[in-house]
């Protein structure tokens, strides 16, 4: 394996694929233990360069930035925001089969300048289809954060979010007006589309408010790249609700929350 790599001979064997169906259906690419030691390897090189570059608020694949952290924040944020204000929870759909590799590349190269590496680290992004990476390596992970980094940065420093964060594809805008909620919906998606090659479906969304069930349908636009998701917020301790539309959204009385179905 070392004599492939300072050789440039390394290649990765095949994954083991196999399928899961819960919480949805999801094809893994298990690694083979060598690929496995030299992703693990490559992360250690690869983090300490990148973490710099992520917001506070950027969490999962780094070290104090687990989920429960990640929870935290949200709940904090919650209790923050002004009464009556909107949450935002944005989904990418299909995210990892639907990341562009060239970009992913382009924002590596950015911090990263010995493109052998780069190849090396490359190669865990390929799985022999023309878009997308691989779920089940080490190092999609951290490729996910690296990849939305951008969104995170537009987000804080082009809409001027002050209550923001993220778990690799799941997206959280704090205290926000409805007219906000719509508008950076938007925004976000164009941004996107237009700097990280994301292609869009348009089924229609929908908002629901945490004082009541009903809903208004807000019509489908090319934005609307973002899956269904459950919301989990509650004022005092954490509790996960149901991902029913009835039940989507729920907890603390006076703030509301747009999803998207």
């Amino acid at each position: 394996m070392l004599r492939g790599l300072t050789s440039g001979r390394y290649r990765p064997r095949p994954y083991f694929r196999f399928v899961v169906k819960e919480p949805k259906e999801r094809v893994i690419y298990a690694p083979a233990f060598r690929d496995l030691v030299v992703q693990h390897a490559i992360y250690r090189v690869i983090l300490p360069i990148f973490d710099p570059t992520f917001i506070a608020a950027s969490f999962a694949c780094r070290v104090g930035y687990g989920t429960h952290r990640a929870a935290d924040y949200a709940q904090q944020a919650l209790k923050a925001s002004p009464r009556d204000s909107y949450t935002l929870k944005l989904d990418a759909r299909k995210f990892f089969y639907s990341i562009d590799r060239a970009v992913l590349r382009t924002l590596i190269e950015r911090k990263i300048k010995d493109r052998r590496f780069i190849g090396v680290m490359m190669q865990f992004a390929d799985y022999g289809s023309p878009v997308g990476i691989p779920i089940g390596n080490l190092l999609s992970q951290i490729y996910a954060l690296i990849y939305l980094n951008p969104v995170d940065h537009f987000v804080k420093r082009e809409l001027g979010v002050k209550r923001y964060c993220r778990y690799v594809d799941d997206l959280m805008l704090f205290g926000l007006t409805r007219e906000q909620c719509v508008e950076y919906r938007e925004r976000i998606a164009a941004f996107m589309r237009d700097r990280l090659g994301w292609s869009f479906r348009a089924p229609r969304s929908r908002p629901y408010s945490a004082a009541s069930t009903s809903s208004d349908t807000v019509p489908g636009r090319a934005s609307d790249s973002f899956a269904s998701t459950a919301f989990i917020r509650c004022a005092d301790p954490l509790r996960v609700e149901s991902s029913t539309p009835s039940s989507r959204c729920s907890g603390t009385p006076g703030a509301r929350t747009v999803c998207d179905t």
